[in-house]
């Protein structure tokens, strides 16, 4: 059984329940992630509002990024412009880091730029993670190193999480010395960090220095 059939079965399901739990929705809704399955979103979002789930933080985060994975990036605003705890980070990072897992870049960054301006919720390491993953893959430089220095403000340069992001949109960028510079100071490296930095050197054609971080690496090589 695909997932669309399993879809309509789910559907079936709750229009012969005279109860359904929130629960039950959200597990349903992950299964929503396409264009194609678009309709089926649709419906358990009518299911939400009929039982009384529209200002549920949990149920519209669900939501918002489920409208993001089947491209209805309107209806996505629209429930971020509507709901009540706009000033929850959650909301915004759900919007943020959707747009861009699924490559809204510039959609990614302008709701940043919304969320600066009309409410009063402070960034966080997903915040800008996924603003800087955006930057460079738009190779934005300029913005690109605007956030590098709100990391250092706000999160001290200690999330490693924010560094490796930084690693990868430096190598975007083209800028090896400022990327191994990143590289050099993250004292919490992980596996990722370090394929973070030989990504960036081979997709720049630094071989030897791939090599060389690759002979450093001090954790067993992954695929």
């Amino acid at each position: 059984m695909d997932t669309l059939e399993k879809l309509k079965l789910y559907l079936r399901l709750l229009c012969w329940c005279s109860q359904c739990s929130l629960s039950t929705l959200l597990a349903i809704l992950p299964s929503c992630d396409s264009h194609e399955s678009l309709h089926f979103g649709k419906s358990i979002h009518g299911w939400q509002i009929k039982l009384g789930f529209s200002n549920n933080i949990l149920a519209v985060n669900s939501l918002m990024f489920m409208y993001i994975n089947c491209e209805d990036l309107n209806t996505t605003f629209s429930l971020l412009r509507r709901i009540s705890a706009k000033e929850d980070i959650a909301c915004w990072n759900t919007v943020i880091a959707g747009c861009t897992q699924n490559g809204h870049f510039w959609e990614a960054l302008e709701t940043l730029n919304v969320m600066r301006r009309e409410s009063h919720v402070r960034h966080d390491s997903i915040t800008l993670v996924s603003a800087i993953s955006a930057c460079g893959n738009l190779e934005l430089a300029f913005e690109g190193k605007l956030l590098h220095g709100l990391a250092l403000k706000i999160l001290a340069g200690t999330d490693t999480r924010v560094q490796n992001a930084l690693i990868t949109m430096y190598g975007r960028l083209g800028e090896i010395e400022t990327a191994e510079m990143v590289f050099s100071l993250s004292c919490n490296r992980n596996i990722c960090s370090w394929n973070c930095m030989i990504s960036a050197c081979s997709q720049n054609k630094y071989g030897k220095r791939a090599l060389h971080f690759f002979r450093c690496l001090d954790f067993e090589p992954n695929e």
